[in-house]
C-alpha cells in the first residue's frame, strides 16, 4: 500500500513535537531535582540530596535519549522531503522529454 509522503511527514512531524514537549517537562524536572539537591545538602540531609542527584541523573539520561530519537525523527523528515521532490523533478523531466519526441 502507497503512503502519502505528507501524511508521513505530519506525523513525524506530530511525534517530533510531542518529544520536544517532553524534553521541556523533562528539563524543569532537572531544575527542580537540582533545587532539591542544594537545598537538601544545605539542610545537611545527604540522603535526600544524593537521591535527588540520582533523580536528576535520570532525567539527563532520559533527555539524552529524546534528543536522539528527535534527530532521527528530523532526519527522516528530511529524507521522506528530498525523496518527494526528486520524485517531482524525476516526473516533470519525463513529461519533458515526451514533449520533445
Amino acid at each position: 500500500p502507497q503512503v502519502d509522503p505528507r501524511e508521513a511527514i505530519n506525523k513525524l512531524q506530530a511525534q517530533n513535537d510531542a518529544i520536544n514537549k517532553r524534553i521541556n517537562v523533562l528539563e524543569n524536572r532537572v531544575k527542580d531535582a537540582r533545587t532539591t539537591a542544594v537545598a537538601k545538602r544545605k539542610a545537611k540531609d545527604e540522603r535526600g540530596a544524593l537521591n535527588a542527584l540520582r533523580q536528576m541523573k535520570m532525567y539527563e539520561q532520559e533527555l539524552k535519549k529524546l534528543d536522539g530519537q528527535s534527530a532521527v525523527l528530523q532526519q527522516q523528515q528530511m529524507m521522506i522531503e528530498s525523496t518527494h521532490f526528486d520524485v517531482g523533478v524525476v516526473s516533470g523531466m519525463k513529461d519533458a522529454s515526451k514533449n520533445i519526441e
